[in-house]
């Protein structure tokens, strides 16, 4: 039986409470805080919580979920390089740089900053995030691995900076995630259901990017789209519609 939306927020709060408890360390002092796993410290985990906790102070109103997210945010700044990239991967507690490279950690840790300038307004986090963007948006990073993270991002930080630059940027990694096939065995129908979940979140977050900046959006399969788009719509080669799912796969 599906849970009611009581006991999956119930279970979103202690989620929440625990990872302010068992998971946030501190880095390098006490002003920053990252997230610690098996030795590493990992970028991601850090953007993730942050925005989780931002999440947990609006329902709650407890400013203690704002601090962590704000001492989690001074990690993720300090781990940002001249470039605008960011270093994935530390060890811990040497600090030593680990030469490991996650396809999810840079779209996780602007997802981190841009919930939390949404709460506070800090102008440091969006300049930090708009400079990461203009980089890899020049490199097309996201767009050959489908990361659907930094769709997350592009529609968080769209929503501030309405630029055409995030919009095409944003266009280039929906069409990967459309047109990309997973490559599966019929004993992986998992990874197959996860494939299509991700497909169809690129839809998703494309056509709403687009509704942002007040476009008509375009089917990244290459076919307009009217306004107001209709979900069947955003559907491409046999994806069902439907409702989309909250949480994203990966």
């Amino acid at each position: 039986m599906l849970c009611s939306r009581t006991q999956a927020g119930a279970a979103a709060l202690r989620a929440g409470e625990q990872i302010a408890a068992e998971f946030l360390t501190p880095f390098a002092g006490p002003e920053m805080l990252c997230v610690l796993d098996e030795g590493l410290v990992k970028l991601g985990g850090a953007g993730l919580a942050a925005a989780t906790l931002c999440a947990m102070h609006d329902v709650t109103g407890d400013e203690r979920y704002l601090h962590f997210a704000e001492r989690l945010s001074r990690y993720i700044l300090s781990q940002q390089e001249g470039s605008g990239d960011f270093i994935h991967i530390r060890n811990y507690p040497l600090s030593t740089v680990h030469p490991t490279r996650s396809n999810f950690c840079t779209g996780q840790a602007l997802l981190g900053l841009l919930a939390l300038h949404k709460r506070n307004g800090e102008a440091s986090l969006l300049e930090a995030a708009s400079r990461s963007i203009a980089y890899l948006g020049g490199r097309n990073y996201g767009v050959a691995i489908h990361s659907h993270w930094m769709l997350y991002a592009l529609e968080a930080h769209f929503a501030v900076q309405p630029k055409t630059e995030t919009l095409n940027y944003a266009s280039r990694i929906a069409a990967g995630i459309v047109s990309g096939t997973a490559v599966v065995s019929a004993a992986h129908n998992s990874r197959r259901d996860e494939a299509g979940v991700i497909k169809r979140l690129g839809l998703r977050l494309h056509r709403d990017v687009c509704l942002q900046g007040g476009e008509h959006p375009v089917d990244v399969t290459g076919h307009a789209v009217g306004a107001p788009p209709e979900r069947g719509n955003w559907t491409a080669r046999g994806l069902p519609e439907g409702g989309m799912g909250s949480s994203p796969a990966g």
